[in-house]
Order: C-alpha cells, then structure tokens, then sequence
C-alpha cells in the first residue's frame, strides 16, 4: 500500500489476501477496517489532484474496497463470518479475554508499547525532517489509530508494530554497520542471541 503511487495495479493483490485472510483468521475485519482508514486519509490527502485530475483513481480505490469485503464472504461460512465477528463488539464477555483488556498500567507490556511510542515519535520526526510526512500521512494515521487502540485493547499491538515498521525503518538505517562484514557478525551473532533465547 506504501507504493501505490509507483505500481497502483499492485493494489489489486489486495483481493486474493484478503479471500485468503478471511480462510485462515479471523482479524480480516481489522484489516478491512484499516483499508478502508487508508483509502479515506488518501483521498483526503489527494483531494485536490483528485478532483482537478483523476476520479477514476477514487472509483478504483472503492472498487477494489468492495471487491475486498466481497472476496472475505467467500469462505464455508458465507457472511456468517462477518455476522459472528460483529457479534463480538460491546460484548460484555470480552473482560474475561485476555486480550481484550487494557495493559496493565507499568508491567513489561506497558513499558513495550511506550518505548514503540518513542520510537513511532522518532521516525515521525525523521520524515517531518525529510520533507516526507504529507506522502505518509494515509500510513501514519492507520499506524496511529490502530496503536492508540492498542493501550485500551492489547489484541491490537502486534498489527500496530506490523504497521509502524516502515515508519521505523529509518531508524533501523541509522544503526545498520557501515561495512559488509560487520553487517554479517552482528547478523550472526543477533541470530545465536535470539537461537539461544528460543531454546
């Protein structure tokens, strides 16, 4: 989604994972839900080479939309899927779900979501310094929206941290070794660290 101005045909992708996500898990909804967060903040963003140039991109932006929500009911449910999904919001039960409740206020949890924050504050600060905030801004308020339901929901931290990875991939850059080599020891010894962690 990040490229769409580069491949705009890449977009049409998004309807086979989204028949595929809609077979294998749940969280589909999420997913719809931010796509459709996406689409909005772009042509927010484009408003006016929109409508001075190309309302084709906008019909084409919904269509693929729709033709998303429409590939999600093809499943052995049909749109009971949808139905049971919906089901779930207000519902009381969610408090004895683990992850439906809030962090815990100062546990580890908490601590990792707050130092994401910083992270996410950092690798704004870089594209607002780069000139490149006003490309990101359809990214940036998913990334946004989906992280602050994070704190209340923990459910939705991981499609966060999926989500800011192209926002904290700048920073990464900066700590990346300068030679071949050294780039190869600290990958080796990042995969023994985290080999040896998993055993």
């Amino acid at each position: 989604i990040n490229s769409y101005k580069e491949k705009p045909k890449l977009l049409y992708l998004t309807i086979p994972l989204f028949l595929l996500w809609a077979n294998l898990h749940g969280e589909f909804l999420l997913g719809l839900a931010l796509f459709a967060i996406w689409i909005g903040l772009y042509c927010i963003k484009s408003i006016k080479s929109l409508l001075k140039q190309n309302k084709k991109e906008v019909v084409g932006l919904v269509g693929t939309f729709i033709a998303c929500a429409l590939a999600t009911s093809l499943n052995p449910f049909g749109i009971g899927i949808h139905i049971a999904a919906l089901s779930h919001l207000g519902s009381p039960l969610l408090k004895n779900i683990a992850e439906y409740l809030p962090f815990v206020m100062f546990s580890q949890a908490w601590w990792n979501q707050v130092i994401v924050a910083i992270l996410l504050i950092l690798g704004f600060i870089y594209l607002y310094f780069k000139n490149k905030v006003s490309g990101q801004i359809p990214l940036l308020g998913a990334i946004l929206i989906v992280f602050i339901l994070s704190f209340e929901v923990r459910r939705y931290a991981w499609p966060a941290y999926y989500l800011a990875l192209p926002i904290l991939k700048p920073i990464a850059s900066y700590f990346k070794p300068d030679t071949k080599r050294a780039t190869q020891l600290l990958s080796t010894f990042l995969l023994v660290v985290l080999f040896s962690i998993g055993i």
